[in-house]
């Protein structure tokens, strides 16, 4: 099954270590894909830069699977 995030999706699975990660990771775990276009991955960037910086990385490697 193919699932596509929004940005809300991304930014809240990036910032913190709580269930949304975990549903991505699980997701992806049991074979499903996860899409999401440039402009909702370069919003959820933005947000994430202005409340919790230090969590970019964490969205860079979420956006890479």
């Amino acid at each position: 099954m193919r699932i596509f995030l929004d940005a809300n999706i991304l930014f809240s699975a990036a910032k913190t270590d709580g269930a949304i990660r975990r549903l991505l990771v699980l997701v992806a775990e049991v074979g499903h894909e996860c899409h999401a276009d440039t402009y909702v991955v370069e919003e959820a960037r933005r947000n994430l830069a202005l409340k919790a910086p230090d969590n970019l990385p964490v969205l860079d490697r979420l956006v890479q699977r």
